[in-house]
């Protein structure tokens, strides 16, 4: 199984490098490629709790809709986190920048973790357009800038 792990990892790496890949393919496949391997570090750390939708295990929701590339699921787990109306967050994310994406996941309480999966799958970027962090571990904004995004969108921070 760890051999056929490190195989296909390999194997999904290079084919998300090639050139003639259409973008949004090549996206798919990194972000899927990457939320297995924090799954699989997960796996090894600790077994998961039982997710909570509204509650810490919130993110994890996201995340595995995030890598399955479910706008709907992301947008509900978003939305029941940050107790927002679904209907009108799945119409709002649809039109928002990076900036907004990243900050409405801060204000929602998630981790950065979910930073660039919320720009990919929600905001549908392509990813030369995704805002990365500086460090892992970090959010791309600082959060003086995700405030100044909230208030744009007439959410408080």
């Amino acid at each position: 199984m760890a051999l056929a792990a490190i195989v296909t990892d390999d194997v999904v790496g290079d084919l998300a490098a090639r050139a003639d890949l259409p973008p949004r393919t090549a996206t798919e496949l990194r972000v899927r490629l990457t939320h297995r391997r924090q799954a699989e570090q997960g796996e090894r750390r600790a077994p998961p709790a039982e997710p909570s939708i509204t509650g810490q295990g919130a993110e994890e929701v996201f995340l595995a809709a995030a890598a399955r590339s479910d706008f709907a699921g992301c947008a509900a787990s978003l939305a029941a986190r940050g107790g927002w109306n679904p209907d009108a967050l799945r119409r709002l994310v649809q039109l928002l920048s990076a900036k907004a994406l990243i900050s409405i996941a801060w204000k929602a309480g998630f981790s950065p973790a979910v930073a660039i999966p919320i720009q990919l799958v929600l905001g549908s970027l392509p990813s030369h357009a995704v805002l990365r962090p500086a460090a892992p571990g970090a959010w791309p904004l600082s959060e003086q800038e995700m405030r100044g995004q909230l208030q744009l969108l007439s959410m408080p921070s």
